[in-house]
């Protein structure tokens, strides 16, 4: 069996036995503060120094609060979605998993049914981490004979039938999910001072290995002993409730056996010892080097919770992720950083808006600064030293042409304030539309008049230059009737297209707003908004709407995602904030 396969089955071992536990870990939040201490957890010391990927909810997480706002119950047909591809299996560890994921499903249709399916208090820690190659999950658990009657329940439905051992006085319980040409897997179950443990033994890894993956043996040197988590907490201004990283240093080294880590022990055993010849190039001193060097401006992804509020009548839960960086190509990125307005700074007050500050004249200076870096770097790696080769071979300067109409640009926006569908003669017909396009450039007027060669129609338009507007309609062709009521208008500094009431109020804001360098990129949407307005339609129309997708039309909550360069990395932030 392909190894491949051996790891798919592995992660949907994870993700099915402790699905509903893990799937709010990495969510949780309280408001930003400044020099927040980590509380004290124990766990910690059973976790190597340099795993790969670290997940922590330091701080107990109401779940069973979450689980009750947002009404996870699932249709039938949801279920039948999720099960779907372990229930295509005759396999005794695939129905075994089908039976978890069915338990699952079931479970997570009331908040107290999960927390008793899973022996779960109303708040829980955990932990998600590796031991070289074995993830590893441990959680709080209140009740540990759920987890076993669940566990129970899939051995009855697939003939799967645990091991029961004893390691050092913890008694374990194994499944052997693989067995064959020389590869093994097992599923590793196990409880022990109210904490669940759920990871896996190879047939590459060492019997010590599992040991500490199952928490009864300490690594030389554990995230306990280092200041990792606190300086993360303290650089990127979380809040210490949750926090985690994906360490790229330890994943390139470990990859090219620069460090005999235990990541690097456990893919030689899978691959029988052959990486060090099927990969001899990039193994070689040199690349060791190069690459090192690489990783080290790259260091890591680091990831956690600024801001939680969960009540009975409101959820706000704001994240950060933030790819740190060392190197000069992160201050080439700054500086194309362009304008972004105001109103799409937040999921407020429109149904959907889309975002992207970009200072073109700078862009082609950027691209080859990091170019000019690239190829001129001193690489002894020969894969490096060839990818330099061909780098040369394509010169970013040529851009220079092609951005040349758009000096000046800072950035461009779209939002939809407000929709309302309906069906007129089988054809859908926009009863109203409220929304507006912003191009900002350091003179708008001059770009429209540049822009405007290039449709006839508009050759003998001339745009105001004291901010008023002019009307479409005669000059564009659009369906639906829209070109009527489409007005264009140089705002300040802005461009501006727009057509309602709403987006009338926002263009002119934009006289007020300065092209600063504030930002790269925003998403934000309103599900109940957008998708009501677009269920009503088809609902007119006489169209069933999935049920799977039904719940949409009535969920009350808005989602905002920005991008930014920062002086910490390429910085993401996201949050959802629901009212009911």
């Amino acid at each position: 069996m392909e190894f491949e396969l051996i790891m798919k089955k592995a992660l949907i071992a994870i993700a099915i036995i402790t699905a509903g536990v893990t799937t709010y870990l990495y969510q949780q939040q309280s408001e930003p503060q400044h020099n927040v201490q980590l509380p004290t957890m124990n766990e910690l010391a059973f976790v190597p120094a340099d795993t790969l990927l670290f997940f922590g909810q330091l701080q107990a997480f109401p779940i069973k609060n979450y689980l009750t706002y947002f009404n996870f119950g699932q249709t039938e047909s949801q279920r039948a979605a999720l099960e779907y591809d372990l229930l295509e299996t005759e396999e005794p560890s695939g129905i075994f998993f089908a039976n978890l994921m069915q338990q699952y499903s079931q479970a997570v249709a009331s908040p107290e049914l999960f927390t008793q399916t899973f022996g779960l208090n109303d708040e829980v820690k955990g932990l998600f981490y590796t031991v070289g190659l074995l993830p590893v999950i441990r959680y709080e658990i209140a009740k540990p004979e759920a987890l076993w009657q669940m566990l129970a329940t899939a051995e009855k439905e697939s003939g799967l039938v645990g091991k029961k051992e004893t390691i050092q006085g913890l008694e374990v319980v194994k499944y052997e999910l693989v067995n064959q040409d020389g590869q093994s897997l097992e599923l590793v179950v196990a409880v022990q001072h109210g904490w669940a443990t759920i990871t896996f033994n190879s047939s590459f890894n060492e019997p010590a290995d599992l040991l500490q993956a199952l928490a009864l043996e300490k690594p030389k040197s554990s995230l306990a002993q280092t200041d990792t988590l606190q300086a993360i907490t303290s650089r990127h201004q979380l809040d210490g409730k949750s926090v985690g990283f994906f360490n790229h240093e330890a994943l390139i080294n470990g990859l090219t056996g620069k460090e005999n880590n235990l990541f690097s022990q456990m893919l030689n055993r899978v691959s029988q010892n052959q990486l060090d010849t099927e990969m001899a190039q990039m193994r070689s001193p040199a690349c060791q080097a190069d690459f090192a060097t690489i990783a080290s401006n790259w260091p890591r992804t680091v990831f956690g919770s600024e801001k939680l509020v969960i009540e009975a009548d409101e959820i706000v839960m704001r994240t950060k992720m933030v790819v740190e960086s060392q190197s000069s190509v992160l201050k080439s990125l700054a500086s194309i950083r362009g304008f972004l307005p105001d109103f799409t700074q937040s999921a407020e007050q429109k149904m959907l808006s889309f975002a992207l500050g970009v200072d073109v004249a700078k862009v082609s200076p950027a691209l080859t600064n990091i170019w000019t870096e690239f190829t001129e770097a001193k690489y002894s790696c020969q894969p490096l030293v060839d990818m330099q080769q061909e780098a040369k071979q394509n010169n970013p300067m040529m851009l220079t042409m092609m951005t040349s109409m758009a000096t000046g640009v800072k950035g461009v926006s779209a939002s939809l304030l407000d929709l309302q569908l309906s069906q007129q003669q089988g054809e859908p017909q926009f009863d109203k539309l409220d929304a507006l396009v912003t191009v900002s450039a350091n003179n708008p007027i001059a770009l429209f008049n540049s822009v405007k060669g290039f449709y006839a129609p508009l050759m003998e338009v001339s745009l105001p230059a004291d901010g008023s507007s002019i009307m479409l309609g005669e000059y564009l062709d659009l369906p639906f009737g829209l070109a009527k009521s489409i007005q264009l208008a140089a705002k300040g500094e802005h461009l501006v297209l727009f057509k309602g009431e709403k987006a009338e109020k926002l263009a002119d804001s934009l006289s007020k707003q300065d092209l600063t360098a504030n930002g790269f990129n925003n998403f934000a949407m309103d599900y109940q908004a957008l998708f009501g307005a677009v269920f009503t339609l088809i609902e007119e129309s006489g169209e069933e709407i999935p049920p799977e997708f039904a719940a949409l039309k009535d969920l009350n909550m808005q989602l905002y995602f920005d991008t930014d360069f920062t002086d910490q990395g390429i910085e993401m932030v996201s949050e959802i904030s629901s009212k009911k």
